[in-house]
């Protein structure tokens, strides 16, 4: 029995990481528990370990920060069945504590998330994170078109709720199943809005909002350079 154990906790850390089933604690329960039985927010910061490192594919030779430069976020939050889970993220390690606060400022909040879990789930894909709604940090990939660094290849941005908060320029949406979301006039569970408590948060940390660029809007993108 020993064994059995231990061997379920062991699969529970190498998996969770990435969006797994299997719980840390080594039980087979669901991540996912009664808004009565945690209410109260959890969240820790810790290193890249070497176990997680191997089952990155969001960070290689070459990024412009070094894992070392990277913490790893431990979350629980807010999902859109009311129930609370937990969630992964990826920052800058200077930005990890401040980042922390406002996961802490939403979950007292109650606002949902679809699911936050490491981009290297989807293959380090932004699209498909995207298509999946999922909240993610860092990836180190170039701004889209360009071979210039993403903010979120240095661990400074937060994407949120990608379907409910899309990249709208003109007629163009990506994701494409957040068309329905391009019209900012409408109220939904996990949209953001000009100085909604989203806004809030971030700002209160100097990370501005990408719903205030001028042309393009990127309504689910935080960073802490504004870019």
């Amino acid at each position: 029995m020993k064994r059995t154990a231990f061997l379920v906790a062991l699969l529970a850390v190498s998996t969770s990481w990435l969006g797994g089933s299997v719980a840390r604690s080594g039980s087979t329960a669901p991540t996912a528990t009664s808004a009565a039985a945690a209410p109260t927010f959890h969240g820790t910061i810790s290193r890249i370990s070497p176990e997680l490192r191997a089952r990155m594919t969001s960070w290689r030779p070459g990024c412009p920060v070094a894992l070392r430069q990277l913490r790893l976020l431990t979350v629980n939050h807010w999902g859109f069945d009311r129930e609370v889970h937990r969630g992964w993220l990826i920052v800058n390690a200077y930005q990890a504590r401040p980042v922390l606060r406002v996961m802490h400022r939403l979950f007292d909040s109650r606002f949902p998330f679809r699911r936050i879990r490491l981009i290297d789930a989807y293959g380090s894909s932004d699209d498909r994170s995207m298509a999946a709604n999922n909240t993610s940090g860092f990836n180190c990939r170039y701004v889209s078109g360009t071979t210039r660094w993403s903010e979120h290849a240095y661990g400074r941005a937060v994407d949120i709720n990608p379907v409910q908060n899309p990249y709208v320029q003109g007629s163009y949406v990506s994701p494409p199943a957040g068309e329905a979301y391009a019209d900012r006039s409408r109220r939904a569970p996990g949209m953001i809005h000009a100085g909604d408590v989203v806004v809030r948060a971030f700002a209160s940390i100097g990370w501005k909002w990408g719903g205030y660029w001028r042309s393009a809007k990127d309504y689910q993108h935080f960073s802490s350079t504004g870019r």
